[in-house]
């Protein structure tokens, strides 16, 4: 038994081969915990939701932030066009 006892313990693994890589796990948890705020934040106004996402933040594209609110990306890129003269002729 103890001539096996050293062979145990040799060919027992390392640490580091034992954990899985934490960095891909950490990125999915900071993804859905912004796609988690911005659902909470659709029954904003359009505004409002243009804040959020240039708030939130910067690791994350654009695309991503305003594809999890539903908020177009031109949207959030160009101010809304105002009504024209003509329409508001009475």
């Amino acid at each position: 038994m103890r001539e096996r006892a050293a062979q145990v313990f040799a060919e027992a693994p390392a640490v580091a081969t034992l954990l899985p890589d934490v960095e891909p796990l950490y990125a999915a948890i900071g993804r859905l915990q912004l796609e988690n705020a911005l659902l909470n934040a659709e029954s904003m106004s359009v505004a409002q939701q243009r804040a959020l996402v240039a708030q939130a933040n910067p690791a994350s594209s654009v695309q991503t932030r305003c594809q999890a609110l539903g908020l177009s990306r031109s949207s959030f890129y160009y101010p809304p066009c105002g009504e024209i003269a003509y329409n508001l002729e009475s």
